[in-house]
């Protein structure tokens, strides 16, 4: 038999099994199916090949690919006639975003353009359908009324918060609990984990991810870089330690060398920018400069990327960056980032909650979910070469004191 034969009878045997699979709740509604790499090397087939079985089933509308996602089994796909799914009582499901996923209109999607709210919201109207007879949806702020979160209607309920909110709103989930609600947090620290489901990505993985990925390239001096705000707003900035401290362990664990820098102004672009002017001239007219630079977010990345440009440096050849949370204007600049899976956060927390409204035991606790790596144009081999760097004249002593502290 020859290969492209082999290969043939790989495919047809791939297509049947998934088909089979899905006929048989093997692969449930909603289930994520392994990577192309995997299928492949699991049938002995190209990945191009397997890619093809893919798009097939995806064409018959059996399965869902989500570009940075993965490939999910459909709704319809295990052929449930709707009646017989879980119905979700209208306003049983209360979803609560922070004022920033929130755009000039009210809707879900901030003005900037960051589209962390959006691409929950789509993981959970994957599931639940969209409108107010599947959902609800509220801005978490400070001024949230009390009664916000009060329960409107009999029968269960679930109350899903993103990136956290304020405290008066998170003591009024916590109340909730006691009338048997099932409170989901996502992207939020783990200290309510005793009576909330905390889910969120890994972010200690995602960073590792990074740090791996720069020392494989030859980089041997890191520079992590986070907002100086996490000095003093613990609470609000709690991921921006955690992230220096996953860069800590896994530049120990890679064998290579990092240091720690703040920028100021997370809510001002211009001061943002001035502080990375006085950093990059600090840092990098000394002995034993870093060659790439971890960004605690893809904001700090961003505003590094625009000094980097300003002063003719040239990314990867000169310095290498990455950033976290792959945002859309990450996919525009080419840069290096750590990819969330916001989407899959909401089809996770969906489920959830449409396993919960249909008889399921309340659920708390932690749930990572694995980041991914996407690699882009703003990474590359060490550079051997001084890098040149000009100093900015411009820069106030006062930016260079924050820089180098």
């Amino acid at each position: 038999m020859n290969a492209l034969a082999a290969g043939d009878q790989a495919g047809d045997r791939l297509l049947s099994d998934l088909r089979q699979a899905l006929r048989n709740g093997t692969l449930a509604a909603g289930t994520r199916v392994a990577p192309l790499r995997e299928l492949a090397e699991r049938y002995g087939l190209h990945a191009s090949r397997a890619q093809r079985v893919i798009r097939r089933l995806a064409r018959e509308g059996l399965l869902v690919c989500r570009r940075g996602d993965g490939t999910f089994v459909a709704e319809a796909a295990t052929g449930t006639p709707e009646s017989a799914r879980p119905q979700i009582p209208a306003e049983s499901v209360t979803v609560v975003l922070p004022p920033f996923a929130f755009g000039h209109d009210g809707r879900s999607g901030s003005a900037d353009g960051t589209v962390v709210g959006t691409d929950f919201v789509r993981g959970i109207e994957d599931v639940l359908g969209s409108g107010p007879a599947a959902y609800r949806i509220i801005r978490g702020s400070d001024d949230l009324p009390p009664d916000a979160l009060a329960h409107k209607g009999g029968g269960r309920r679930c109350l899903i918060g993103f990136q956290g909110g304020p405290p008066r709103m998170m003591t009024a989930a916590r109340s909730a609990t006691g009338d048997g609600t099932q409170v989901i947090l996502a992207e939020t620290d783990d200290q309510h984990a005793d009576w909330a489901l905390c889910l969120r990505v890994d972010a200690a993985r995602g960073i590792g991810l990074a740090v791996s990925h720069l020392a494989e390239l030859g980089h041997r001096r890191l520079l992590f870089v986070g907002w100086a705000e996490a000095r003093t707003a613990a609470t609000t900035f709690w991921w921006v330690h955690e992230r220096e401290a996953a860069c800590r362990t896994a530049a120990a664990a890679a064998g290579v060398e990092v240091a720690v820098a703040a920028i100021g102004g997370a809510f001002s672009q211009p001061q943002a920018d001035a502080d990375w002017a006085a950093l990059l001239d600090a840092q990098f007219r000394r002995a034993g400069r870093p060659t790439a630079l971890i960004c605690a977010n893809d904001i700090l990345a961003e505003a590094a990327l625009r000094h980097c440009e300003r002063h003719g440096l040239r990314l990867p050849t000169d310095l290498s960056v990455t950033g976290f949370d792959d945002s859309g204007a990450a996919l525009v600049q080419g840069l290096t980032t750590v990819h969330r899976h916001f989407r899959e956060q909401g089809r996770l927390a969906a489920l959830t909650a449409r396993q919960f409204i249909a008889g399921g035991a309340p659920l708390h606790g932690r749930l990572a979910l694995t980041p991914t790596l996407i690699i882009r144009r703003t990474t590359g081999p060490a550079p051997a070469a001084k890098l040149p760097v000009a100093p900015d004249r411009r820069v106030s002593r006062a930016a260079k004191q924050r820089a180098t502290a």
